[in-house]
């Protein structure tokens, strides 16, 4: 019996829970070195300048997230159903994946460049535009990496890469930071993705059937495209709604607001961030279990459905709480009991919507991912836009909150129709 054929056998009722747990351990690891290192800024950097860190990390984000065009679901999906069978086949969507999404991180670096120049950080438009390549450069080898080991079962390497550059990084980047200012904290961001990305990718590469074989990859590039077309291109088009227009939203907020709005949004973002992205990554480790061979989808979809509800109410609950430790921690910049609140709602609508987008891209219907992400976006941009002015990041929060909300409705009325056909 093939190691696939074993796992769905396992997981038709239900997910092996010590896999689960490691697997929600490293999302939680991970996800602390964005926090820490948000929090650090906005400790040790003035707020005009912790606003300029947190464009300048957005920004690259969203180059990142555009240039991905869904690489790590692309790379865990195809390890998921081939690497026992084809691990060559694997390596080839790698590579081929890994090619394009570095080429795409130049191209969309380029076309940020422009306002985050007009941001008066000091820099270059050279360093600017260096800043945004590297970063997510490093982002989407870290997104690929990680698909991979979830599709592979490799998440005690995941864990064990995150704890060394949780060991490494904090006290590192609060040392930059404290020495550079503004320019320590940018060198403190590629510092943690260089770790994050390099140690998890030397990992697999060593551990693993699987290696980037350009010339592996140009004979498959038929099959590769047909992954492409298939999955990535829609997960692309959700990228476009994804981190772009958090990032559009706050240069709206910059220029009705000013740059101290910016960084109190920023601030409860990373908090919001950090409480949704466990069930995002736990998310990855749900897609692995959903591709896999024999299995029920909508089974473990309902019973997922159950927890990221009840986990979605219990990060409303720390958000909102969350805001009065906020004075203790982060004195320069100033965030209310309202704004951590809304976000906090936003967190439930918004965990429970990861459910559905792993079941949509598990068979093969990515697209429905890309409407939810519009039915998200709109509401985002129209809301900031137009209230912005009056009521600073609360504006942006609840935008975030009825597009949250506007998403899952969508999710949920497509699934019930799905399931009474």
């Amino acid at each position: 019996m093939s190691r696939a054929t074993a796992i769905a056998r396992k997981t038709t009722g239900g997910i092996s829970r010590k896999a689960a747990v490691i697997a929600f351990t490293n999302a939680v690891v991970s996800r602390f070195m964005i926090i820490a290192l948000t929090f650090l800024g906005a400790r040790y950097l003035s707020a005009d300048q912790f606003g300029v860190f947190s464009l300048i990390m957005a920004s690259a984000s969203s180059v990142a997230t555009l240039s991905g065009v869904g690489v790590g679901v692309v790379n865990n999906s195809a390890a998921s159903r081939h690497y026992d069978d084809d691990p060559a086949f694997v390596s080839a969507v790698f590579t081929g994946m890994l090619a394009i999404c570095l080429i795409l991180s130049l191209v969309f670096a380029l076309v940020f460049l422009p306002p985050v120049a007009a941001i008066d950080s000091g820099y270059s438009n050279l360093k600017l535009l260096g800043i945004l390549y590297l970063v997510s450069a490093l982002m989407t080898v870290a997104a690929a990496s990680e698909g991979l080991a979830y599709g592979v079962r490799r998440t005690g390497t995941m864990l064990v890469v995150s704890l060394i550059v949780l060991a490494i990084a904090p006290a590192a980047s609060a040392w930059f930071m404290i020495a550079g200012g503004l320019t320590g904290a940018i060198a403190a961001l590629l510092l943690f993705r260089a770790l994050q990305s390099g140690l998890l990718f030397a990992a697999l590469m060593k551990t693993t059937k699987v290696r980037v074989i350009p010339i592996r990859a140009w004979p498959d590039r038929e099959r590769v495209g047909a992954v492409f077309v298939g999955t990535s291109l829609p997960l692309a088009g959700a990228a476009v709604l994804a981190a772009p227009v958090t990032t559009l939203a706050m240069f709206l907020l910059q220029q009705q607001a000013g740059s101290a709005q910016v960084g109190a949004f920023a601030l409860a973002y990373q908090v919001f961030l950090m409480l949704v992205f466990p069930p995002g990554a736990m998310g990855h480790f749900l897609l692995s279990h959903l591709a896999a061979k024999g299995v029920n989808p909508r089974a473990i979809l309902r019973r997922v459905l159950g927890y990221l509800a009840g986990y979605g109410a219990l990060g409303w609950a720390v958000m909102a709480g969350a805001t009065f430790l906020m004075p203790l921690l982060t004195p320069n910049v100033a965030v209310d009991f309202t704004l951590m609140a809304t976000f906090g709602a936003t967190v439930l609508f918004y965990a429970v919507s990861i459910g559905f987008n792993n079941y949509w891209s598990s068979i093969g219907r990515a697209r429905m991912v890309f409407y939810g992400q519009v039915a998200w976006a709109v509401p985002i941009v129209v809301v900031t836009f137009f209230g912005a002015a009056q009521f600073g990041a609360l504006a942006l929060a609840a935008g975030f909150l009825l597009g949250s909300l506007g998403q899952l409705l969508m999710h949920t009325a497509i699934f019930s129709m799905q399931v009474s056909r």
